[in-house]
């Protein structure tokens, strides 16, 4: 089985990441190279799991909550391997065998720079569906102004992150901490320094002391 390309993938992802996402991104290849080996499926929350049994980080939340989404992408690309094995018409078709390391790494670049401007469009969506939340009731019930108008009424429900990231905590079985300042706070698992909560997600559930 070949794993140059997701290999190669996760060196370069560590050459400018901290030390505890690099430890984590070599954490996730080794388990999903073990997982591949015994022929199990590659979930997210198989990684997780064994990752956390076996080296201790990343944990499968931690996987789900990364903004960044590397370590999701690290996983579908050892995924891939298995996929185009059982694929007919990709057997021993990878697009990247018999190229040089130094293409295949140019190749990756490209393509992570394509996430990762797919990630801010999609974050940039998301604040703009969930950062507006306006009742239509409680506005249409607001009593004009002189001049016949009405200022539009926040929406007393949770928005999408806001509940999700209330239900995440919720079900959190570790010690947690904020750490930070600002709008750069984020919430750790304080044993293993794992980032639960990141600054946009943890301001939007702060918001809801100032409504």
């Amino acid at each position: 089985m070949n794993t140059n390309v997701p290999d190669s993938i996760v060196a370069e992802l560590k050459k400018d990441a901290e030390t505890r996402v690099a430890e984590s991104l070599d954490n996730i290849s080794k388990a999903c190279k073990v997982l591949l080996k015994n022929n199990e499926v590659l979930t997210y929350k198989s990684v997780g799991e064994y990752c956390r049994k076996e080296y201790g980080k990343p944990s499968v939340g931690t996987i789900n909550n990364d903004a960044s989404k590397i370590y999701k992408r690290v996983i579908n690309e050892y995924k891939s391997i298995k996929e185009k094995e059982n694929s007919t018409e990709l057997i021993h078709t990878d697009k990247n065998d018999g190229l040089p390391l130094e293409t295949i790494i140019y190749i990756n670049n490209l393509e992570e720079r394509l996430l990762t401007l797919e990630n801010i469009l999609k974050i940039e969506d998301k604040k703009f569906r969930n950062d507006a939340v306006i009742s239509l009731e409680d506005t249409l019930d607001s009593i004009p102004d002189s001049r016949g108008h009405v200022s539009p009424a926040k929406s007393t429900h949770l928005t999408a992150v806001q509940q999700r990231v209330i239900e995440e905590l919720a079900a959190s079985s570790c010690e947690l901490k904020i750490r930070g300042k600002g709008n750069r706070r984020i919430v750790t698992d304080t044993e293993t320094g794992e980032i639960v909560v990141h600054p946009s997600e943890l301001a939007s559930l702060l918001a809801l002391t100032s409504q």
